[in-house]
C-alpha cells in the first residue's frame, strides 16, 4: 500500500482492489432523499445515486417517506428497495409520521452516519459527479455547508437532451458507477439551459432574496448538529433559506460551487404552489429579527 499524492494506491493492483484502498481515505457520506407521495419521481432521485463516481462503499442513502398518504405507496417504497438493493447496500427507507420538510430532513439526519450530509427532494436528479465534487470541495475549503448550481428540467421522464452531463475528471479517482450489473452505465443528458447559479452567503442580499441556495445542499455534519438544524414548521416553506440566513448570520462558512450538480424539476403541486407566500417568507426573515 503505497501513500500517493491523491491518497492511498496499490501498487500493481486490480481495479477493484484500487477502488477499495482509495476509499480508505474518503470521508462516508449519507443521501438523505425526503419523500412524499411521489414514487415515480424517488426512483429516478435513487437511480441517480446508483450512478454516482464515488465509491459505493462510501455511501448511504436514507429515504426519508414523509407519512406518505396515496393508496400503494408503501408497496411502491417496497419494491423499490428491491430493485435497487436497498439490503445489500445497506441503504434503507424511513417510514415516518409526516412532520413536513424540515421535519423529514432532521429525522434523515439523525440517522445518518456520515461525515457528510447531502439533502434531496425526491424530485431531484443528481448529476454523476454531485457526491464526488461537493466532497472534494468540501474537504479543500472546510466549509461548513455548500450549495451548487443547478439545471432547470421540466416533465416527468429522466433529463435529457444535450450532451452527455459526466465532466472531465476532476482527480485519478477511479470511476466506479458503470459496474452496475445490468444497468446502463450513465444515459442521462445534461440540458446546456437553463441553468442558474446562486450568489453565495451574502448577509444584506439574503434579506431580500435566497441568495444562498436550494434545498440541495451539502453538510459538514458536525456543523449541521452544532447549529440545530431545520426548523420543523408545518404547511409553510422556504425552510432552506431561513436555515442558510440562519448560518449566515451566525459565521458558519457556507460556500456556493458554481457547477451545476443535479436537475431541478419543475412540477405541478409543488410546496411552492401551495403554500402561503407570507407566511414563508416571514420564516424566512426569522434570522435577521431575532438577532
Amino acid at each position: 500500500l503505497l501513500v500517493g499524492p491523491t491518497g492511498p494506491q496499490v501498487a500493481g493492483c486490480s481495479p477493484e482492489m484500487d477502488v477499495f484502498a482509495r476509499s480508505l481515505a474518503l470521508p462516508k457520506v449519507t443521501v438523505v432523499i425526503t419523500h412524499y407521495n411521489r414514487p415515480n419521481f424517488l426512483v429516478q432521485a435513487v437511480a441517480s445515486i446508483t450512478r454516482q463516481s464515488y465509491p459505493p462503499s462510501m455511501l448511504e442513502l436514507l429515504v426519508v417517506d414523509d407519512g406518505s398518504t396515496a393508496e400503494g405507496a408503501r408497496q411502491s417504497l417496497r419494491r423499490m428497495e428491491l430493485e435497487f438493493g436497498f439490503e445489500r447496500r445497506g441503504w434503507r427507507v424511513m417510514y415516518e409520521p409526516n412532520r413536513y420538510l424540515g421535519g423529514a430532513r432532521n429525522a434523515g439526519f439523525a440517522a445518518s452516519q456520515g461525515k457528510y450530509v447531502l439533502f434531496m427532494d425526491d424530485d431531484n436528479y443528481a448529476k454523476s459527479y454531485e457526491v464526488e465534487a461537493l466532497v472534494r470541495a468540501a474537504e479543500g475549503a472546510n466549509a461548513d455547508a455548500l450549495t451548487s448550481g443547478l439545471d432547470f428540467v421540466t416533465g416527468k421522464g429522466e433529463p435529457g437532451g444535450g450532451p452527455r452531463h459526466l465532466e472531465p475528471r476532476m482527480g485519478p479517482t477511479p470511476k466506479v458507477a458503470a459496474a452496475e450489473p445490468g444497468r446502463r452505465a450513465d444515459p442521462i443528458k445534461s440540458r446546456t439551459s437553463p441553468s442558474f447559479v446562486f450568489l453565495g452567503a451574502s448577509r444584506n442580499v439574503g434579506l431580500f432574496k435566497n441568495c444562498f441556495g436550494d434545498a440541495n445542499s451539502f453538510f459538514r455534519s458536525s456543523s449541521f448538529a452544532e447549529f440545530g438544524g431545520y426548523t420543523e414548521d408545518r404547511n409553510v416553506g422556504y425552510e432552506d433559506w431561513e436555515l442558510y440566513s440562519k448560518l449566515a448570520m451566525a459565521g458558519y462558512d457556507l460556500q456556493t460551487v458554481p457547477r451545476a450538480m443535479y436537475f431541478y424539476r419543475f412540477t405541478l403541486g409543488s410546496m411552492q404552489k401551495t403554500t402561503s407566500y407570507q407566511a414563508s417568507r416571514r420564516r424566512a426573515l426569522r434570522a435577521y429579527t431575532h438577532v
